[in-house]
């Protein structure tokens, strides 16, 4: 199952039109990801400050498939598709609930760094642990 979390299209989000600015849909994938860590029991406070690490992002891949407009509702539907040393690939789905319209499709790749040498280094083995049981393939 995806984890899920619901939002809603806000002003800030549109353009002219009315219709959702490409670059909110960056908001949204944050949101989707912090929230999927905190559901795992891992706030991104904690992974921070406990394990010493940032998780930067490193790729990012959209595919955007229908308009949304202001103050549609939102689901955002988040799976752990690979846990490798360092990294950790997602993909996050946004749709529109009241029809089940698929919004965008976005896969996210982030990686374990150290915050104070901003190099690679391996994931801490508790968060890894916990992300690779909620690996689902594609």
């Amino acid at each position: 199952m995806p984890f899920e979390v619901r939002d809603r299209v806000r002003w800030g989000d549109v353009d002219g039109a009315r219709i959702i600015y490409f670059g909110a849909y960056v908001r949204l994938i944050e949101l989707a990801e912090t929230e999927f860590y905190r559901e795992i029991g891992f706030p991104w406070q904690e992974i921070f400050e406990r394990f010493d690490v940032w998780l930067p992002r490193v790729h990012l891949d959209i595919d955007f498939r229908a308009p949304a407009r202001f103050d549609d509702p939102l689901q955002l539907l988040t799976w752990v598709r690979a846990v490798g040393t360092s990294s950790v690939r997602f993909e996050v789905v946004v749709r529109r609930p009241t029809d089940e319209t698929l919004l965008a499709r976005a896969k996210v790749v982030t990686v374990c760094v150290d915050r104070r040498t901003e190099r690679s280094r391996p994931l801490p083995e508790a968060v890894a642990t916990v992300l690779r049981r909620n690996v689902e393939a594609a």
